[in-house]
């Protein structure tokens, strides 16, 4: 019995790593105001180190999939077993300061929307820029839960975000 991905052209990437390359190749830094990217991690790759005094007064987008993949369809047709999955990737924001935070959670929400969202035409490349097996999210719209930093007291300290986006996307068993 055979596993195949439905929009994957050659070998399954975790979303962790092709989400990062996604947002960082949209990435505008005339949409926040800034003269260079931030740094956009993935855990696939990197060791990524959420501990706060490595990422205080960073700029840096984290990226981290979830280890369990879960299946939320099953269909049946000319013999082939469809699956719906999904699979969660956490995102972290860590900026400067508050402003800067809302200004990258506003590009964040605007590459999700206008640049990344998959269609039946429109698919969303792995690093190596061939189709990843993504085939829609479950929200277009990334709500993001405002962290308190070590430096809390004072607004124009560390800022820190946390959100998540869910993957969609299709196993086929035949």
């Amino acid at each position: 019995m055979a596993i195949t991905y439905v929009n994957l052209v050659g070998a399954h990437e975790h979303f962790d790593k092709t989400l990062a390359k996604a947002y960082e190749d949209n990435w505008s830094i005339a949409n926040v105001g800034e003269d260079e990217k931030p740094k956009f991690k993935n855990a696939t790759d990197q060791n990524v180190d959420y501990s706060w005094p490595r990422t205080l007064g960073n700029r840096e987008l984290h990226f981290n999939q979830d280890d369990q993949d879960m299946e939320v369809k099953a269909e049946i047709a000319n013999g082939n077993t469809f699956k719906g999955m999904k699979t969660i990737v956490f995102i972290d924001i860590f900026c400067r300061n508050a402003n800067q935070l809302k200004n990258y959670i506003k590009e964040f929400n605007r590459i999700t929307w206008d640049v990344l969202k998959p269609d039946s035409v429109t698919r969303i490349n792995k690093t190596d820029a061939t189709a990843s097996a993504i085939d829609h999210f479950e929200s277009y719209n990334i709500q993001f839960r405002k962290e308190r930093s070590v430096k809390a007291e004072n607004p124009n300290k560390q800022a820190h975000a946390t959100g998540q986006i869910v993957v969609k996307w299709y196993q086929v068993r035949s």
